[in-house]
């Protein structure tokens, strides 16, 4: 897994989720499984649509310790979706 340039977390306080890297406001796409379900705390996603919004595409669920393995030396991160590079 790289998850340099394709993890976000969700952020419930903006009901939306930041990318690890950026920290750019991203939603689910509509036409996505995960659209309709919970919000989970990490996803790796394979690209994002411009249209009215950024909206992720063929989203995936990852656990946090896993975005902290192995995105290790790509990404840190920071409080509340907020993800820099080290």
């Amino acid at each position: 897994i790289n998850a340099e340039y394709m993890g976000a977390r969700w952020s419930p306080s903006e009901r939306c989720y930041r990318t690890l890297i950026g920290n750019n406001a991203v939603q689910v796409h509509p036409s996505s499984v995960m659209f309709r379900t919970k919000k989970p705390p990490y996803v790796l996603y394979n690209s994002i649509v411009f249209t009215s919004q950024r909206f992720m595409r063929d989203v995936l669920e990852v656990e946090e310790k896993w975005v902290l393995e192995y995105g290790q030396g790509t990404y840190s991160i920071h409080g509340k979706g907020k993800g820099t590079k080290p």
